[in-house]
């Protein structure tokens, strides 16, 4: 059903490239308490499903190698997998590729349809996003100091959930009730927005309560990523050449 409805969206729409975004599940505790960070940021870095179908700019395009459907037609036209073969991150560049061509996509939510689970423990969540992090940063903004500079605003998610808890440890060493009625306020707010991503992934709401140790992870894997670069890549215990 949802391969069919792919399909119908490729001939009424006319795109050439269809993308479906699933359901994200997270049943351990790892994916449930970091995940969500990486989901958000992403959700800042590209915007609604609606923004997304409207660029025309390839710097803010995105496909989820989860689930793309293309016309043979337009494959052929782009060159198919062989103009992104260089890259780790073939998905984002094959969207990129479309867009550079002047062709159209699709992004599809379908939390209802399709399910998929991205890492099942620390280590793995930890090399996948820093194989992606940083690359996806250059793929897309291709220059190298925006890329630092994508970076930089990517660590700012991170620290803007970390105050809250800096606040309350601020008023609890100063004995400065504002600090302290600011931080609590501050936590309880990040703990909700990260509670509402999880309930969207059919998550407990009380992991958000967790979200300092969520945004010192990602921050970490940020950090990691940059200062890996854009050269050797390794990921399931093999080591690429990224070009």
């Amino acid at each position: 059903e949802l391969l069919g409805r792919a399909v119908a969206a490729l001939r009424a729409e006319h795109v050439d490239l269809v993308t479906v975004m699933p359901r994200q599940e997270m049943t351990g505790f790892w994916e449930r308490v970091v995940q969500p960070f990486f989901f958000l940021m992403l959700g800042l870095r590209f915007g609604t499903p609606g923004r997304i179908n409207r660029n025309r700019n390839p710097r803010h395009g995105i496909a989820n190698g989860q689930f793309i459907l293309v016309t043979r037609a337009s494959y052929l036209s782009v060159g198919g997998h062989r103009t992104v073969k260089g890259t780790v991150i073939e998905d984002l560049m094959m969207a990129v590729t479309y867009l550079e061509a002047g062709k159209r996509h699709l992004l599809a939510v379908a939390a209802r349809d399709m399910t998929t689970r991205m890492y099942t423990t620390l280590p793995s969540i930890i090399e996948g996003w820093s194989k992606n992090f940083f690359i996806g940063a250059m793929a897309t903004m291709q220059s190298k100091p925006l890329a630092y500079a994508g970076a930089l605003w990517g660590l700012s998610v991170p620290a803007l959930f970390l105050l809250p808890l800096v606040s309350v440890v601020l008023g609890i060493a100063t004995h400065q009730a504002a600090w302290l009625a600011f931080g609590a306020f501050a936590y309880l707010g990040a703990s909700l927005l990260i509670g509402l991503i999880l309930r969207s992934a059919q998550v407990p709401l009380q992991y958000g309560l967790l979200h300092p140790l969520g945004a010192a992870v990602q921050a970490w894997i940020i950090l990691r990523a940059v200062r890996r670069g854009t050269g050797r890549i390794e990921w399931k215990g093999r080591t690429y050449s990224q070009r």
